[in-house]
């Protein structure tokens, strides 16, 4: 049987897309340590963080929270992504868990 249909998937490199799109004022925002096995704390250099959110590798939002020292200890070993909202925009940085 004859298909006419042809599907193209597309890549791009996911990183390069959000350092592009990254506020500069938000690259001195840092995450450590990492990797952790519980405590994370998120320093900002005078950015005033709006919520942070973790989310796992399929795109589901685990926790937010406002506060700047998180306990990740209930979750299982694995790559997360911790979404920093401020004022001026939001950036997102991965971290891994032991």
């Amino acid at each position: 049987m004859y298909n006419a249909y042809k599907a193209v998937a597309t890549y791009q490199d996911v990183a390069a897309i959000l350092t592009a799109m990254e506020d500069p004022a938000l690259s001195t925002i840092s995450i450590s340590p990492n990797p952790t096995s519980g405590q994370l704390i998120i320093k900002t250099e005078g950015q005033h963080i709006q919520r942070i959110s973790i989310y796992n590798l399929s795109g589901m939002k685990l926790f937010t929270t406002k506060s700047t020292t998180l306990d990740i200890s209930h979750l299982p070993e694995g790559v997360y992504f911790v979404q920093i909202t401020t004022e001026t925009g939001s950036v997102t940085k991965k971290i891994i868990k032991k």
